[in-house]
Order: structure tokens, then sequence, then C-alpha cells
């Protein structure tokens, strides 16, 4: 029997940004939210180009990440979004454009 390996989640702040590499899933989702949210006041953007695949656990801790930037103040905008996720928010009927930055 042979071991998938999967690829680990990155994440690295670079100033006002943090960007995203490996893969966003269930099991990475909550490493995501605890390290992003003492910098929540300070982060515009989340760079999610460098993902190598997403899951609907990995959209909604996005999207929860923006609600809490919400509530702190703020505007958090996901920029470069994997093919992937565009399924994932018609599949549970969300509007990528309304909360997903397109640049």
């Amino acid at each position: 029997m042979s071991r998938v390996e999967r690829e680990a989640l990155s994440i690295e702040r670079d100033g006002s940004a943090l960007r995203l590499s490996g893969r966003l899933d269930i099991d990475s989702a909550p490493a995501l939210l605890e390290q992003a949210l003492p910098m929540l006041k300070r982060l515009e953007r989340v760079e999610l180009g460098g993902l190598s695949d997403i899951d609907s656990a990995g959209v909604a801790s996005l999207r929860l990440l923006q609600r809490w930037a919400t509530d702190a103040g703020s505007t958090l905008s996901l920029q470069q979004p994997p093919p992937r996720f565009a399924a994932i928010c018609a599949a549970h009927r969300l509007d990528p454009g309304e909360w997903a930055g397109r640049n």
C-alpha cells in the first residue's frame, strides 16, 4: 500500500499580505486561523496563488478570517484564488465575487 504525500500548508507574512502555499483543507485550516488571528488588524490581503489545493473547510476558514477582519474594523481581500475555489463557492451557493478580490 502506498502512502500519499500531502503538501503541508505554508503561511508567510509579507507586510500587509499573508501568502499561502500548499494545501488548505480541513486539517490545515485551524492552523491558518490560529496564526492569522493575532495579525488581522495589520492584514489587507491573503494571497492564494500558491495553494495547490483547497477544500470547503479551507474556503470556510478564509470567509471566517474576513468576518473577523470586518469585526476588527479592517477589510481583508482574497487574491489569486485557485480554480477549485470557485467550484466550492458555487456548490455552497456563495458568490466568490462578493468577498474575493480578483487581483
